[in-house]
């Protein structure tokens, strides 16, 4: 004998976060009917995976030359093995070598972490790394961050310091640039992901 409907419900409850993907009398999927900001405000389920393309795997492979330095893993947001490989000689050479097979890996993390924008990280990168351009601030001047630009500017960096710090939070920088400047277009802040936060 089958339970009342309402019975049936309590002794065999649906599955919490589990839903069929239906759609509704118009044909729309049910995942962009819920998957609303005000729904789900943090994206979290049944979304499509994100199409930036943020880093390039090309750029990833030229840093990896000079990979015993870490200098691909600063460029991919790993700042912590990064360092590690900076002061083991890339973990020792092994780790090195290693990192030629991940770095497609690394370059889609990277893709889903960082938001689009109209700052590019690659040039950002670029200005940051380059002796003649980093210390003096231009990946700051790059990013439209002018006070501290000008401070790098005549002060080295900030006497290198900052110019290290640099290295361990520039994707972080352009992240928040990016952010900042789709939400002043009117676009609104980029849900589909938290906010990036330094990876091993």
């Amino acid at each position: 004998m089958k339970p009342p409907s309402s019975l049936h419900h309590l002794l065999h409850p649906s599955p919490v976060g589990i839903r069929k993907n239906r759609s509704d009398s118009h044909g729309s999927p049910r995942w962009l009917l819920e998957n609303t900001p005000a729904n789900n405000p943090w994206n979290i389920m049944n979304t499509p995976p994100s199409s930036s393309d943020t880093h390039r795997k090309t750029v990833g492979y030229l840093l990896w030359i000079f990979g015993f330095t870490g200098s691909h893993r600063f460029y991919f947001g790993k700042p912590i093995t990064g360092l590690i490989w900076l002061f083991t000689g890339g973990f020792f050479l092994i780790g090195w070598l290693v990192d030629l097979f991940l770095i497609p890996r690394m370059d889609r993390q990277a893709d889903r972490r960082f938001a689009e924008g109209p700052v590019d990280y690659s040039i950002a990168w670029v200005l940051q790394t380059l002796p003649a351009t980093g210390p003096l601030g231009l990946s700051r001047f790059y990013m439209g961050k002018w006070g501290t630009g000008l401070l790098y500017l005549l002060t080295g960096g900030l006497f290198l310091i900052g110019w290290a710090y640099d290295f361990c939070t520039l994707n972080q920088q352009v992240d928040a640039v990016n952010r900042q400047s789709r939400a002043d277009a009117g676009s609104g802040l980029d849900l589909g992901t938290c906010p990036a936060l330094p990876a091993a």
